[in-house]
């Protein structure tokens, strides 16, 4: 008798701990809510249909984090809009898309890709959301833009254009091709450059890669 009296009370108080437990998840899932960076605008839906992707790189939405209004917020659904260059989030129980107010990010993460705001005034990349791919003494960044164009004339479809940076001294600098980053150094340094890019495979497919690759190198010089 004494011995059922005592599993009884475990079995009691098993299942307190975990109401306990459920509602103190319950709880913080509603906090989490009813943060700061949940109230923003609902995302705009686009007015006609058209092929391709308007997001950065798919229309998944992937767990990342964001520092939003000085405060970092780690396991947020983000994706990035790259025809208006915003930054969603998406509520993880109803799926509704938020769109964050640009003025209170500051970086991002999508997955292990670091993104960070341009504060460089009166360049292309002022308030623009970029992707950090080399990050040192310079650092090179790649901004995705998508826009659409008529398909056969009749349905929109998504083309993506994408501009590479240099950011030397704090100031950005188009790249046009990978080879033109050499121009922005002197001589002698431009050399070592250019030999260790000649021994790089360069492909469209590579071009990420390259670029962190030459970052590092330029680093060391």
């Amino acid at each position: 008798m004494k011995r059922s009296c005592i599993c009884m009370f475990q079995l009691v108080f098993l299942i307190f701990c975990f109401q306990s437990l459920w509602c103190q998840e319950d709880y913080l899932q509603k906090r989490q809510l009813d943060a700061v960076i949940y109230r923003g605008p609902v995302a705009l839906k686009y007015p006609f249909l058209f092929s391709g992707s308007v997001y950065v790189f798919s229309d998944e939405f992937i767990q990342g984090s964001v520092v939003y209004n000085q405060k970092n917020y780690s396991g947020a659904l983000l994706n990035l809009d790259a025809h208006r260059d915003e930054l969603c989030i998406k509520l993880p129980q109803s799926g509704v898309v938020i769109v964050l107010s640009k003025d209170l990010v500051d970086e991002f993460s999508l997955g292990e890709k670091r993104f960070i705001k341009g504060k460089w005034k009166d360049t292309d990349l002022e308030n623009s959301y970029c992707q950090e791919l080399y990050a040192g003494n310079i650092s090179i960044l790649k901004r995705v833009g998508k826009d659409f164009y008529l398909e056969d004339g009749v349905k929109p479809s998504v083309y993506e254009n994408v501009k590479y940076y240099l950011v030397k001294e704090n100031v950005p600098y188009r790249l046009k091709r990978i080879e033109s980053i050499g121009k922005f150094y002197r001589k002698d340094l431009r050399k070592k450059i250019m030999r260790a890019l000649g021994q790089m495979k360069v492909s469209v497919e590579e071009t990420d890669e390259v670029y962190r690759r030459i970052g590092a190198v330029i680093d060391n010089l």
